[in-house]
């Protein structure tokens, strides 16, 4: 079971995990070729970017990362994680910080919904998305460059309210 560690925005935390995002089996999973070192950089040094580490009981460095960019208070940010060895993806790493991420964005940071992207056709990702409460909610058409080709971006959304998570066509589901 993992659990998630607020970082501090200091070097020898967030170049690890730079490092870790822009290794090349990282970087076309979750990254568009465009982006190198320094625009990963900027974005996680970034005074709207929260930082987080997912640790695992017994390891000094971090297995994964969950990272919120363009947060504004009683606004929203858009939500990114990712387990660096892509051979411990899909073993419910993310799953088990999942709860505490979604209290600290709306009793901590105050967000008001919040914004996931997906690159391509990426199945698993979007399961998780929708079994976590997001909601599809559009597509940028071949917004991104991945592997030398133009890939789709899927949007999806979850608006926090209190202890439920409101979808806005008004539906509702989580806790109640």
């Amino acid at each position: 079971m993992a659990g998630i560690k607020l970082l501090d925005k200091k070097p020898e935390h967030l170049n690890y995990i730079i490092s870790e995002l822009i290794r090349p089996e990282n970087r076309t999973f979750f990254l568009d070729d465009m982006d190198g070192w320094e625009d990963v950089a900027l974005m996680l040094y970034n005074p709207k970017s929260i930082v987080y580490g997912i640790f695992e009981k017994g390891r000094p460095v971090p297995i994964g990362t969950v990272f919120i960019t363009g947060t504004t208070p009683f606004r929203s940010g858009i939500i990114n994680a990712i387990i660096f060895d892509p051979e411990n993806r899909g073993a419910g790493k993310l799953r088990s910080v999942v709860e505490q991420v979604k209290h600290d964005l709306l009793y901590r940071w105050h967000l008001h919904s919040i914004e996931a992207r997906v690159i391509g056709d990426n199945a698993v990702v979007a399961g998780l998305l929708d079994t976590l409460g997001f909601i599809k909610c559009g597509k940028l058409p071949e917004n991104v460059m991945v592997g030398g080709k133009f890939c789709d971006v899927n949007i999806y959304t979850m608006i926090l309210n209190g202890e439920k998570y409101v979808f806005l066509g008004g539906g509702e589901y989580g806790k109640e």
